[in-house]
């Protein structure tokens, strides 16, 4: 419900920029900035740009909570955020770049190498997924990302469990 009340804000962004609050006006300008791209570039220039306004910080140490998921305008306010709050931003502003939401994913996974769960976003282009971290700046085939297991996966409108089966 939050995420729907701040894309009404940004809306409001496009109409009078003078009456956005800083927040909204630093994450429309990335959204702008992406919508003036196409293909990669438009998912590389969003990912970038929001892996470089934020500073990494757990909930606990910014909220005094384990867990909390914040809103794009909360953590743009805070300039603070951990992995999901990278991933909800950048999976708003993609859609908001025109991002489809059939080639949008935020995906919950297990990171094999340091052995925590991890917030991403994967992007459809091209008819391949391409995986977005907050931990750096390349987009990396989701066929390519060997450290991933996927646990979750959210849409628009689903939320998914992954079952790993094993065989024989």
């Amino acid at each position: 419900m939050k995420i729907r009340s701040e894309i009404e804000a940004l809306d409001r962004c496009r109409t009078t920029l003078e009456l956005c609050p800083p927040s909204a006006q630093d994450f429309f300008a990335i959204i702008t900035e992406g919508r003036e791209r196409s293909g990669l570039a438009r998912i590389g220039v969003i990912n970038r740009a929001i892996n470089l306004a934020i500073k990494p910080m757990s909930d606990l140490a910014q909220w005094g909570v384990i867990d909390r998921w914040s809103t794009p305008l909360e953590t743009f306010t805070t300039r603070r955020g951990d992995c999901e709050d990278y991933a909800i931003a950048k999976y708003v502003a993609l859609k908001q770049a025109g991002i489809d939401d059939q080639d949008l994913r935020l995906i919950i996974v297990r990171d094999l190498v340091v052995s925590e769960n991890h917030a991403v976003v994967a992007v459809r282009w091209g008819g391949k997924w391409f995986i977005l971290d907050n931990r750096w700046l390349a987009l990396v085939e989701d066929n390519k990302m060997h450290r991933f297991r996927p646990l979750f996966v959210l849409n628009n409108d689903t939320v998914r469990q992954y079952i790993t089966t094993v065989t024989n």
